[in-house]
């Protein structure tokens, strides 16, 4: 079993976080949803995201239960997600951030 570990806070997340550095092969995830796992195939630096399945290029990234942004690239499971195949949701318009979800607060982001 694998020492590399990855968070997952809602099962419709389709991101989660390295706690680690993570090589390619198995990351355990841990997180609300359950103990799951998912294989890496690339280099994944800590505090990056990674695919927790496959994504189609336009598809929302979703992470702690809120679209942060959007594919812009197929990406397949356990692949670092990152600006070179994502895009932010965020603008630039937003001044202030929620306390709690450190959402823009000026803008409104459905929940999945």
């Amino acid at each position: 079993m694998t020492n590399q570990t990855g968070y997952i806070v809602y099962a419709t997340d389709s991101v989660g976080t390295a706690l680690g550095e993570i090589e390619p092969g198995a990351i355990r995830l841990l997180g609300e949803p359950g103990d799951g796992h998912v294989t890496a195939v690339e280099h994944i630096p800590f505090g990056h995201k990674f695919a927790l399945r496959a994504l189609r290029a336009g598809d929302p990234v979703i992470k702690y239960g809120a679209r942060i942004g959007t594919a812009t690239q197929d990406i397949v499971p356990g692949e670092h997600v990152h600006l070179h195949n994502m895009r932010s949701d965020f603008d630039e318009r937003a001044s202030t951030l929620d306390a709690e979800t450190a959402l823009p607060e000026d803008i409104v982001y459905e929940l999945y």
